[in-house]
């Protein structure tokens, strides 16, 4: 086997199986290791141990250094940031949470999350959109590995609000959540000062994005209307994690300082869209999984699961703390984290991270 397909052996298992990856950053939208073969360096095809260093690689698409790479590997960019999507519509900022929703051919098809978090308005058609006030969404991008090219990135969701990370499906969609929570009529300030004003819907759920950016559930483009999975919390979404044997979604809440780790059982089995219900993860014999805890790695705890009632009570205090569902949790017994983010199924087994993981 040569280094190349070697290399391209290993990249394509690696992307096959991840549910998700992004960046904080409008500009890194990147495959790494793929387009045309590389000839295999002697070293590789004696045997020899290929070299670990890092050398200057430059972009495909632009002819900048924007990374350092292996040898022999090499990258190309797409959809950056202020590009013209092919409805016409402008590709925002904030790229962020991805998933890879097909992987073969050549070819494969991504769902980037925006991440906007402001009030700028849709950045694409009607159609795509939730709430014509708000600027986040995801862009469906299609690329040529072989080639090494961008194919088209298109608009798939518009009008929703901080859509940070997600998850992929089993099923071939992509799961889309709001970080940000707006109770319907509330004016959030910007960071900069400024009310958002602008927001027409509620916000903080997760949105489903079909692999061919259009909800079944939707009809026609013309009278198309993207709708929100409320029956899976009004929260501060972070990552989504489907078990392909149940169809079970595991949710994380990006909250500080006190989040929850949810499940979200659906009332049919391979789709989302006839509802289910909402539960939070307790551990038996404490609450507290953010700090004092005497544990190591490979500690076992006894768990349950306790049902959250409404699951679009946004917030239960007047700070407006987007704690309405947790708090519902915690009352009867649920845990306590700190920011919960990534998450990833595994035969049976869901890994979850804690930024605010403390002892």
């Amino acid at each position: 086997m040569t280094e190349n397909s070697s290399r391209r052996r290993f990249l394509g298992a690696a992307l096959s199986t991840t549910a998700a990856f992004g960046s904080s950053s409008a500009i890194i939208s990147l495959l790494s290791g793929c387009g045309a073969a590389v000839k295999a360096p002697e070293a590789a095809a004696s045997g020899a141990k290929m070299s670990t260093a890092l050398i200057e690689a430059l972009d495909a698409t632009t002819g900048k250094a924007l990374l350092k790479l292996p040898p022999g590997f090499r990258y190309f960019t797409f959809a950056w940031a202020g590009e013209r999507l092919a409805d016409g519509s402008v590709t925002p900022a904030g790229a962020d949470g991805m998933g890879l929703i097909h992987y073969g051919a050549g070819k494969a098809r991504l769902i980037r999350n925006q991440e906007i978090w402001d009030d700028p308005g849709a950045f694409a058609l009607h159609e795509y959109a939730y709430d014509l006030g708000a600027g986040a969404g995801t862009v469906t991008i299609d690329v040529d590995l072989d080639a090494g090219k961008l194919i088209q990135a298109r608009a798939s969701l518009a009008g929703t609000n901080a859509n940070c990370s997600g998850g992929r499906t089993p099923w071939g969609s992509w799961l889309s959540g709001e970080e940000q929570v707006v109770a319907d009529g509330e004016v959030l300030i910007t960071s900069y000062g400024a009310p958002m004003t602008k927001f027409q819907k509620p916000h903080g759920f997760m949105f489903e994005v079909p692999g061919l950016g259009l909800n079944s559930a939707m009809g026609t483009p013309a009278a198309a209307s993207f709708r929100p999975i409320i029956e899976m919390g009004q929260m501060r979404h972070e990552a989504a994690a489907v078990d392909p044997a149940t169809g079970i979604v595991y949710l994380t809440e990006d909250n500080n300082p006190a989040a929850g780790f949810y499940r979200f059982i659906p009332s049919k089995l391979g789709g989302l869209s006839a509802g289910g219900k909402l539960e939070m993860l307790a551990v038996t014999g404490t609450q507290e999984l953010r700090r004092g805890m005497d544990a190591r790695a490979g500690s076992k705890f006894k768990t349950h699961w306790v049902s959250i009632a409404d699951p679009t009570k946004a917030h239960t205090d007047s700070a407006r703390a987007s704690n309405g569902c947790f708090n519902q949790g915690f009352a009867l017994g649920g845990a306590t984290f700190s920011r919960l983010e990534g998450i990833y199924c595994r035969a049976g087994e869901i890994f979850f991270t804690s930024t605010n993981g403390g002892a």
